[in-house]
């Protein structure tokens, strides 16, 4: 993309206005390199690129915006935020997995156990060219690598309202193609639904019974596409997927487990 000018700053620290002519002095052209140019909103670095019949400026990234804004949120979900990164910051291991019945007896069951992870809040993670999704909580193997063994793990904290469908869709399609895992934490549910604790010593366990990982939204250890639902849904259609996790998976689940 070319720009019709470039903005630097002069000497009182005003920005100015830099157009492509001026890059015939060969003088002026060196003394840009050693200066910060922008483009006309100060969001995008430019550089200026010399040919004798069309000087231009460019810049070598694209301008990456938010995917979708977020609903306000609470004092109670903005808490949480920092109690999970606190959390996650102290825990070591930290194991996060769900609960199971192959007994009849109520069992851990681990999906991952987290060794040496460092955690924040408010991360941005780039999507695409144009695109960049925030997640509430985010975390990271503080060793130098990423795979399976060592995912992201995002956390997204549940309180007034689920993801959007945009969001959704997209952050579902990087899961197939990246070691990413992103739990869905809700605050209600008195912890019937998610919640953490300390085992022994620093050890700690985090209950995720909702997740996205691989290209699919899972419940505890189902694919939504390996469950039964009493209408036909067209997995493929993103539009079907994301009706099918809210008004037959989630909205239902939650309604069950939060009652009793």
């Amino acid at each position: 993309m070319k720009y019709e000018y470039a903005l630097k700053k002069n000497g009182s620290g005003e920005y100015e206005r830099v157009y492509p002519s001026s890059l015939h002095d060969a003088v002026f052209r060196e003394s840009l390199k050693s200066e910060i140019l922008l483009d006309s909103e100060k969001k995008v670095r430019l550089y200026a690129r010399y040919r004798k019949d069309a000087p231009h400026f460019y810049s070598r990234s694209a301008i990456r915006r938010r995917l979708a804004s977020k609903p306000k949120d609470t004092t109670a979900h903005d808490k949480e935020i920092k109690s999970l990164v606190t959390f996650g910051n102290n825990a070591d291991p930290l194991t996060i997995g769900y609960y199971d019945f192959p007994n009849e007896e109520k069992e851990f069951q681990e999906t991952y156990r987290l060794r040496d992870y460092e955690w924040d809040s408010e991360c941005s993670y780039v999507i695409d060219r144009n695109n960049y999704v925030q997640f509430d909580v985010l975390g990271r193997s503080k060793k130098i690598g990423l795979r399976e063994r060592q995912p992201l793990v995002a956390i997204e904290v549940v309180d007034t309202h689920f993801l959007d469908k945009k969001s959704f869709n997209k952050i579902r399609q990087m899961t197939k193609f990246n070691p990413l895992v992103v739990v869905i934490y809700f605050l209600f549910g008195g912890g019937k639904l998610n919640h953490k604790k300390y085992t022994r010593g620093n050890a700690a366990r985090l209950r995720a019974n909702f997740y996205i990982e691989d290209g699919s939204f899972w419940i505890g250890k189902y694919r939504l596409e390996e469950k039964h639902f009493s209408k036909k849904i067209n997995f493929r259609d993103e539009n079907d997927y994301y009706d099918a996790v809210r008004a037959l998976e989630v909205n239902e689940y939650t309604r069950q487990n939060v009652q009793q």
